[in-house]
């Protein structure tokens, strides 16, 4: 069955009634055939076991009296039976008492020499042997024998199987041209739906619909068919949507992000700025420690001033570190992953291993995004804090140099 799996179903539908009558068709006729042939050997059996009676009631007489010539003539009747090549008949000892054959070649073949078991029986040869006995007055006198060929009998079984031959074939014949236009009622539907198929999937399209024309399986099929289509199309409208959606949400976290760098960018501007000033004001402090000939107040002060300097420098290397690891390079990264989808953003949001990381990878990123935000902001605080502080510290001295 493999070598029917690349066939048109035309062909299968075709080759399946066909296949389907010729195989009724055969065992049908097989089934005449054997009867005609048993009917045929019996109605054989039955007629020379008649005659073999009638033959052997009329040599009755000629086995009493020893008379084998009257049982020649006797037999020579046989010439009516065409079917009887040679026949015998024994005496109550067994022996030869008379013969008969149909020509000299049948007669030059040896027959039995004792009598056969009474009864018939088919030889391997293609002959029918009936053996009779025959009673007088109670008692056995003899055995009567026919030989007779099968030629008509075959002859006859096979005329009989050229008709069935024929019957046979005018009956594929007529199978065939019936199943050719029947085959399309079933076909025809499925085939329109193979190429409604092949039209969804070569233009994408699904808005096609297909028309049934029944309500049998065919029917229900081009309706699960419909079906199928509608919602892939509706599912299609609801994936372009959540890509619309996406790219929305992702511009406006891009925008977000972009904000965030520029205050952090601004935030280190300050912060530099701020770097400056103390380290003049640290300048000036020195001078007027110099000045004044304070030295152990300018160095308290230069002390303070240095533990704030400290926590300045470790506020400024934090903000430092903070936007090295800024999470911008990832949201680039997701930026190009997404341009590289731009034509199936959908169906890789919705199918793809990865495009479905994006919206809980965007949450993330938010999340982390907010954290840094956080931290910058209570680092530049503290920073500002400790401008002022230094600021407080200069204002100190001066106020006690003056």
């Amino acid at each position: 069955m493999h070598m029917l799996r690349n066939v048109s179903i035309t062909k299968k539908l075709m080759l399946l009634v066909v296949a389907a009558v010729a195989l009724a068709l055969a065992l049908s006729h097989a089934a005449f055939i054997y009867n005609d042939v048993k009917f045929a050997h019996s109605s054989l059996v039955r007629q020379l076991s008649a005659l073999a009676e009638v033959l052997g009631s009329n040599t009755e007489a000629a086995l009493t009296f020893d008379d084998s010539e009257s049982a020649k003539q006797i037999l020579t009747s046989l010439r009516l039976q065409p079917t009887v090549e040679a026949a015998c008949i024994y005496d109550a000892d067994g022996d030869v008492f008379a013969t008969y054959a149909v020509d000299d070649s049948v007669a030059n073949q040896s027959l039995p020499a004792e009598p056969p078991r009474t009864g018939h029986h088919f030889t391997d040869d293609g002959y029918l042997e009936v053996s009779e006995e025959i009673y007088a007055s109670s008692d056995q006198i003899g055995v009567i024998y026919f030989r007779a060929a099968l030629n008509s009998v075959r002859q006859e079984l096979f005329e009989h199987f050229t008709h069935v031959a024929i019957v046979m074939i005018v009956s594929f014949l007529a199978a065939f041209l019936l199943a050719s236009r029947m085959q399309r009622t079933i076909s025809a539907p499925i085939l329109a739906l193979g190429k409604a198929a092949q039209r969804v999937a070569v233009e994408n399209d699904y808005s096609i619909r297909v028309a049934k024309k029944g309500n049998d399986e065919l029917g229900s099929l081009y309706d699960e068919f419909n079906r199928m289509l509608e919602q892939i199309e509706t599912s299609k409208r609801a994936l372009q949507q959540a890509h619309d959606d996406l790219e929305l949400r992702v511009d406006e976290r891009t925008r977000q992000l972009s904000e965030a760098n520029r205050d952090l960018s601004v935030e280190v501007a300050e912060r530099r700025r701020a770097e400056k000033e103390l380290e003049e004001v640290h300048q000036e402090l020195l001078a007027s420690a110099r000045r004044a000939g304070m030295a152990e107040i300018a160095t308290g002060v230069l002390h303070n001033v240095g533990n704030v300097l400290n926590s300045v420098n470790v506020s400024a290397n934090t903000l430092n570190e903070r936007l090295r690891t800024s999470k911008r390079s990832q949201l680039d990264r997701l930026v190009s992953l997404l341009d590289a989808h731009e034509g199936d953003l959908g169906d890789f949001v919705a199918n793809d291993a990865r495009g479905k990381q994006v919206p809980a990878f965007l949450k993330a990123l938010t999340e982390q995004l907010r954290v840094d935000e956080q931290a910058l902001l209570e680092e530049t605080q503290a920073l500002l804090a400790n401008v002022e502080h230094i600021k407080t510290i200069v204002s100190t001295q001066q106020a006690y140099a003056g």
